[in-house]
């Protein structure tokens, strides 16, 4: 599960406090990593997620929505243990292991696809 909490101030009531705005429910195992996308001039905000059960979960909220919306990668059979955002949020890289990464981006119907696999074979 990844929780998305909100910073609140309160300046009659004392000390700010942070508030819980939402959980996000969709990982079976520990949760690895959690990025949050940049989102310069978009109009949406992304929020990609990880774990040991080999999922990698995009979370997408519309700017004036509070509904986030969930995609799947396909599952990775393994942990998955780090993931990157490009600076402009559009391409998300994935750790899967040791040896494998890959390249995630949206095509134009909207689908995630891999746009790229990267291996180090040790040579």
């Amino acid at each position: 599960m990844v929780k998305i909490w909100k910073f609140v101030e309160r300046p009659t009531e004392g000390a700010p406090s942070f508030q819980l705005e939402t959980s996000l429910e969709g990982h079976t195992d520990w949760v690895r990593d959690v990025k949050w996308a940049p989102n310069i001039g978009l109009p949406f905000t992304s929020i990609a997620s990880c774990g040991q059960d080999g999922k990698v979960l995009i979370w997408t909220q519309a700017t004036d929505a509070h509904e986030w919306n969930k995609a799947d990668l396909p599952n990775f059979g393994h942990p998955v243990w780090r993931l990157s955002w490009s600076e402009l949020g559009t391409t998300l890289a994935v750790s899967a292991s040791m040896t494998k990464g890959s390249l995630w981006r949206q095509d134009s119907t909207g689908e995630w696809v891999c746009a790229s696999t990267l291996t180090n074979t040790g040579e």
